[in-house]
């Protein structure tokens, strides 16, 4: 997608599909489908599915599944369909 993995840094082994998905990535071995997801991650081995799922994780090996944009990653963690 546009965007996706755009401002790769330092991260390798990682998957990004849709617009913006990990677009500003700081870690390797993440896996996100869906527009913004993971856009601003900064931790390692995660998985985002979904619209803007995770799009503010800083944990590492995290699972988010969800179909909106949460204001923080403490609002994520409560809310996201499945975290």
């Amino acid at each position: 997608g546009v965007q996706a993995l755009q401002a790769n840094v330092l991260g390798e082994k990682n998957v990004a599909i849709g617009n913006n998905a990990l677009n500003i990535n700081t870690s390797s071995f993440n896996t996100a489908i869906g527009h913004g997801a993971g856009a601003l991650n900064n931790g390692f081995g995660n998985v985002f599915l979904g619209k803007q799922a995770g799009a503010q994780e800083t944990g590492n090996n995290r699972l988010h599944i969800a179909n909106a944009p949460y204001a923080s990653q403490a609002a994520a963690r409560t809310s996201s369909l499945i975290y």
